[in-house]
């Protein structure tokens, strides 16, 4: 189903808007008219696309762990193409990785994004490294998540992505080639 123009400018505006507010201040204290009067948009039209800020971070968070999953699933086998699609999409999401890993709003979301990773990744580093421990493999699977989403969020723009891409490729294989 395609969206309309002005929904996706209106969406578009108030996720702006919502985290320009969340810069300075938790999703608690963030108020619909103060998203409003930032996009400048009546509360009328808020309400047509969200219950409240809440249900917009939901919604958000939703958006993002859909798309990240589709990531794994068009990705067959963890390489440069799948790190590079999930630095792609952590910056698209920047502005919400940021508010979660600031606090300002719910923190389960890095959580689940984790565990998509796991559901799609764990069995096949298993298998490409039978001599390594089951703890081993966690450990790996742990160091490369904490990696992607310190790049990708907390130095967002501070190193060129296809170098970032081929750093994590070669930290995985030179520990995989350690168990194999």
């Amino acid at each position: 189903m395609k969206t309309d123009a002005r929904v996706i400018y209106t969406k578009k505006v108030l996720r702006e808007a919502l985290f320009d507010s969340l810069k300075t201040e938790s999703i608690n204290h963030v108020r619909v008219k103060e998203i409003c009067d930032k996009a400048g948009l009546n509360r009328a039209t808020f309400y047509k696309h969200y219950r409240d800020c809440y249900d917009m971070i939901e919604q958000l968070q939703k958006e993002l762990l859909d798309e990240f999953e589709q990531v794994f699933i068009n990705n067959k086998k963890f390489g440069k193409k799948l790190s590079g699609d999930i630095l792609t999409l952590l910056e698209k999401y920047s502005d919400l990785n940021e508010a979660a890993v600031n606090g300002k709003v719910a923190d389960g979301l890095k959580n689940n994004m984790i565990m998509i990773a796991r559901k799609y990744c764990i069995d096949e580093w298993r298998a490409a490294m039978p001599k390594a421990s089951e703890e081993e493999v966690e450990l790996l699977f742990t160091a490369v998540c904490a990696f992607l989403f310190q790049v990708a969020i907390c130095e967002s723009g501070m190193h060129d992505k296809e170098q970032t891409v081929n750093f994590v490729h070669l930290m995985l294989w030179e520990c995989m080639k350690t168990y194999v």
